[in-house]
């Protein structure tokens, strides 16, 4: 104590020369003795100097965080475009309820989309979100994609740009976006693509706070480390990390997203959990694929070819007017058709009439392949939006059809009993 505050008895002595008790000793509560002035100076400059340079370093000894690595890409990647080799069977597949759409043949049919929903009990509520069963024909493993919750990145934002001295210097558009954001009536918050870059800066200078990164961070001209460590460690609670993650930033169509691979527990289960730059209030998706050495390849073929030129956010919703308008169907639009109540009767009769047919060849591939789990897929796929359609069916505003209740329950029975003849029954009505 008397060795750092030394340099400050140098200018306070200087004052008091003449006093019999200098305002040195009264601060160190003590007569400071020493043999050589210039040692003792010398050392405790050089100490007060290590520790006022050591300063900005100390949020780092927070939860460890100066000990701990993630494993993090900091470059940007982009899926990749598989071979194509039938045009035709492209088609416009996605939903507004889920935020996507892209123009795919999904791997020249290799993937089955089939769409369910995850049911479940809060106190006196039942909740059901939408979810999409997988299927890869090719590797015959099943998994399924959703969106897990959404991420309040705003207010992570506006508190680094709060703490962050030089934001408005670092990240110029990002700044401006956090006052002039787009607000629709579902609290999105849109920013643009340079934004989005800078967003993606952002979060990759919040990863680099680790023993290892923090002198690329020093070079990129960051000296302050605590607003990147709060981001660090709210990012890391959103997407459940831990040591044996990986973190990269994957680019899809005109967006970027934050992505996160995980194997988790003995079984080798797969799940990836990503969100979008491009919104301040982002949908988190999350894939899982079940048990299977190569469960991983098959994320990575579906991404492919499910979002290598996929759109996302304000884009979908005018591909949707257009869905809307000219009676375009996909599998996946069957999580809007629920929530749409303004529909004439036509309307609902035709995309009933589609939605059966989904389901049915779905069975019938299912029942041909004569794999228990695909079979199960499906059959637990339909079970579960069956029920949530006759939920729909039972509210006043909207009134589908009982004959399609009757052709889901006929599909069922045929995955229960493996016999197509109920199955092709529904077929028929549908020509």
């Amino acid at each position: 104590m008397r060795l750092i505050l030394l340099p400050i008895r140098v200018v306070l002595d200087l004052f008091s020369r003449e006093i019999e008790h200098p305002w040195s000793s009264k601060l160190t509560a003590s007569r400071l003795v020493y043999r050589s002035k210039v040692i003792s100076y010398f050392f405790a400059t050089l100490i007060c100097l290590i520790a006022v340079a050591l300063t900005p370093f100390s949020p780092l000894m927070y939860k460890q965080q100066l000990l701990g690595q993630q494993q993090v890409d900091y470059g940007l990647k982009s899926f990749v475009e598989g071979d194509i080799k039938d045009f035709e069977s492209f088609q416009e597949i996605g939903s507004k309820t889920l935020g996507f759409s892209s123009f795919t043949n999904l791997a020249d049919g290799r993937f089955e989309l089939i769409p369910s929903y995850e049911i479940r009990k809060v106190s006196s509520k039942t909740i059901f979100r939408p979810l999409v069963s997988l299927w890869d024909k090719k590797l015959s493993i099943k998994g399924s994609f959703k969106i897990a919750s959404r991420f309040d990145l705003y207010e992570l934002v506006k508190v680094a740009k709060n703490n962050l001295w030089f934001f408005s210097l670092y990240y110029p558009e990002l700044d401006k976006s956090l006052e002039l954001s787009i607000k629709d009536d579902k609290d999105y918050f849109y920013i643009n693509q340079r934004a989005s870059l800078e967003l993606f800066q952002l979060i990759s200078n919040a990863f680099l706070v680790d023993y290892k990164n923090i002198p690329k961070l020093m070079m990129k001209g960051h000296f302050q480390f605590l607003p990147y460590l709060q981001m660090k460690l709210e990012l890391s609670k959103l997407l459940e990390l831990t040591h044996d993650n990986y973190v990269d930033f994957i680019k899809s169509g005109d967006t970027i997203f934050v992505r996160k691979k995980d194997y988790s527990g003995e079984n080798i289960i797969y799940r990836e959990t990503y969100f979008s730059l491009s919104q301040l209030r982002p949908i988190v998706y999350k894939s899982v694929w079940d048990r299977h050495l190569d469960n991983d390849k098959s994320q990575a073929a579906l991404s492919n070819a499910l979002f290598f030129k996929a759109r996302w956010g304000k884009k979908v919703e005018e591909r949707y007017d257009i869905w809307i308008k000219e009676s375009l169907f996909n599998p996946l639009f069957a999580f809007d058709f629920l929530n749409e109540v303004d529909q004439s009767k036509d309307y609902r009769r035709n995309f009933e009439r589609y939605i059966l047919g989904v389901y049915v060849e779905s069975a019938l591939s299912a029942l041909e392949s004569n794999q228990q789990d695909y079979i199960d897929t499906v059959r637990s796929a339909l079970q579960r939006y069956s029920l949530v359609f006759k939920m729909a069916l039972e509210r006043k505003d909207i009134f589908y059809s009982k004959a399609t209740i009757k052709g889901f329950n006929d599909i069922l029975l045929g995955l229960k009993l493996k016999d197509r003849k109920p199955i092709l029954e529904v077929k028929e009505k549908l020509k």
